[in-house]
């Protein structure tokens, strides 16, 4: 009964020092690219020229996903792009709920609001994937 006393001492001061403080919020450099896997460029024109500036999701009465996006323009030329929107259930995973890809023109230094809803009600997150239109 002494030896599993002290053995459970020892483990309990050995776990005593692996603890980890809490992680600090880092501050943003001005201008710092910030990665967003909601958005998913899939060349590299269209990374330089698109962001996402605003997400928003509401649940339809059916309990499917609905999902709204502003993609702003940074660049000084009219963008034309195609966007299609992956569903994913709530760990992440393709659901094989993806929209066909849908032609869009951006206008220069311009946002525009791109909507997209699921047709699974597991649909819990998205990836909005972007392509420069050849």
């Amino acid at each position: 009964m002494k030896r599993i006393l002290l053995l459970s001492a020892v483990a309990l001061l050995g776990l005593a020092g692996c603890t980890t403080p809490p992680a600090e919020p880092v501050a943003e450099a001005a201008g710092a690219e910030v990665t967003d896997e909601r958005l998913v460029p899939l060349d590299p024109r269209a990374a330089e020229a698109v962001t996402g500036t605003g997400f928003f999701t509401r649940q339809t009465a059916a309990g499917l996903l609905e999902l709204a996006v502003n993609l702003s323009n940074r660049t000084d030329a009219p963008v034309q792009l195609k966007v299609n929107c992956v569903f994913k259930d709530v760990q992440g995973f393709t659901l094989k709920d993806e929209t066909p890809f849908r032609a869009i023109e951006i206008a220069a230094g311009a946002t525009e609001t791109i909507r997209f809803t699921a047709t699974n009600p597991a649909a819990k997150r998205y990836a909005v994937r972007v392509r420069t239109a050849r």
